[in-house]
């Protein structure tokens, strides 16, 4: 952690079976994670995060029955996120943020009740949030911004009682806010530069949350920062430039008489 290693991760460390925890973060580590090295079983806090690492998560991860804690962010990992991170009932933090990684969210993710903290941030995933996720009843950050996903952001968001930090910026979700998000007790809410619309919940026509929603041209509300209704907007440039022409025309019209 914090060296100046580089190369390759050894074959050889995945042989260590006693190992409990592995901590490389900010290292100048290359290459693939070697597939025995992702299924140790007694590791409980894998930290590959701030490397060059690349290539897949390999499937063998299903057997790191006690990992807690998978940190891999910012590093060249590419590829789905694989079904098996749903059977690691033990994780508590999976952060795997600036990546590459493409597909979608497994379903089976929703398996994971101890979660706390899931960050997928800057990645190539598309879809939509996995139905089920009401199930996280722990979780108290999610963020999921900077991908591609799309369709609706589902009212079980709503109902995760310690949520207090939602991320979903800089995707492709589409109509309204849910209603539900209301019950959420937030320090932090992003939902900006999406394609949200319709008019925003009671609670966030508020100038508190005016960094919150910008860039949804179809939203409407009482509140600074969003951006115009794109619709509105060509509708009264269209009515400008009639009139312009009724005005023109009527100059004309009395310079002729």
């Amino acid at each position: 952690m914090y060296n100046s290693f580089s190369g390759e991760v050894p074959v050889s460390l995945g042989k260590c079976k006693s190992l409990l925890w592995v901590r490389l973060k900010h290292n100048g580590l290359t290459g693939g994670v070697p597939d025995n090295f992702w299924g140790l079983r007694r590791v409980y806090l894998l930290e590959l995060d701030e490397n060059l690492l690349s290539g897949q998560v390999s499937p063998s991860i299903s057997n790191a029955h006690n990992l807690s804690i998978l940190l891999i962010s910012g590093n060249q990992f590419s590829g789905p996120i694989l079904d098996e991170i749903g059977l690691l009932g033990n994780m508590v933090v999976f952060f795997g943020s600036g990546n590459s990684f493409t597909g979608r969210i497994p379903a089976s993710m929703v398996k994971l009740r101890q979660l706390d903290r899931l960050d997928l941030s800057k990645n190539e995933l598309i879809g939509g949030i996995p139905k089920g996720i009401s199930k996280w009843v722990n979780l108290n950050e999610l963020n999921l911004a900077n991908n591609r996903l799309s369709g609706r952001i589902p009212s079980e968001v709503g109902s995760l009682p310690v949520l207090n930090y939602l991320d979903l910026s800089r995707n492709l979700f589409s109509r309204k806010v849910p209603i539900k998000l209301q019950n959420l007790k937030l320090n932090l809410l992003k939902l900006s530069n999406n394609q949200l619309f319709g008019e925003l919940p009671p609670l966030y026509a508020n100038e508190i949350y005016s960094k919150s929603f910008p860039c949804n041209p179809g939203l409407s509300g009482d509140i600074v920062g969003l951006c115009p209704d794109t619709g509105k907007s060509k509708n009264r440039q269209y009515l400008w430039i009639l009139r312009s022409i009724f005005i023109l025309a009527s100059v004309v019209f009395v310079v002729d008489c």
